[in-house]
């Protein structure tokens, strides 16, 4: 599914066999913390981190909650509030990414959580034909171990309910109801 959701999103950018050369991202995959090196899915090559790549169907129901599309979200200055108080190691590689993802003609969503204290959930949400791809996902402090990732996880679902969706993860216990499988990535 993953090799499907990059090729029609970042299909221009195909050099190889799952390998994409995208200019000014030696890491394309979303996240710092993935240590990706524009290679996308199982190589021959040796691996050193290993994530959970979580698939889920398409959902049965169908939920709605805030949203914004990409541009709205790259000039929210409560959106980057948000981003610097808890994602702060990856947002020299947000703010990088958001504008480029936002160029592309494949729809990039932020889907939220707030309350009267602000946003305390996050997600930007990439939507192709096949397939929706979670990344992102970050929950504040203040409301970690009361099911918000689940709550967030469902509205995406529930927005996407005509598609499958996944993401990755490095945590085992990050996986909720999906069908899961093993992902090797290069360091």
């Amino acid at each position: 599914m993953i090799e499907t959701y990059w090729d029609e999103v970042f299909g221009e950018f195909k050099v190889g066999n799952r390998e994409f050369d995208i200019p000014g991202f030696p890491e394309p995959l979303m996240s710092v913390h993935f240590g990706v090196r524009n290679v996308v899915g199982p190589t021959n090559k040796v691996f050193t981190q290993s994530f959970k790549l979580c698939v889920f169907p398409p959902a049965s129901f169908e939920i709605r909650s805030k949203q914004e599309t990409l541009n709205e979200a790259i000039h929210s200055s409560i959106f980057w509030e948000y981003q610097k108080q808890h994602n702060s190691n990856a947002v020299i590689f947000i703010e990088r990414l958001l504008p480029f993802l936002a160029k592309l003609d494949t729809p990039h969503f932020h889907f939220y959580l707030e309350d009267q204290e602000g946003i305390y959930a996050s997600a930007i949400v990439g939507v192709s034909k096949s397939s929706c791809f979670l990344f992102n996902l970050s929950v504040s402090e203040r409301k970690r171990n009361q099911g918000v990732a689940k709550t967030i996880l469902e509205s995406i679902r529930g927005t996407f309910f005509d598609r499958p969706a996944f993401y990755w993860t490095v945590h085992p216990w990050f996986t909720f109801d999906a069908k899961t499988e093993d992902y090797h990535i290069l360091k």
